[in-house]
């Protein structure tokens, strides 16, 4: 799989690699998995506080 790069704004903001996989097996506490934002726009990172 090719691996992928972004911002991840949970506990901290991060950025780096992941794989779709990763994102796709996680549950969080609750057991629910990540839901996509269908309203999200893509923007430069210096645009994000």
């Amino acid at each position: 799989m090719i691996p992928k790069h972004g911002l991840v704004d949970g506990f901290e903001k991060e950025y780096g690699t992941f794989s779709m996989q990763e994102l796709v097996e996680h549950r969080g506490q609750l057991g629910l998995p990540i839901e996509r934002d269908i309203h999200w726009k893509p923007r430069p990172l210096k645009e994000l506080e």
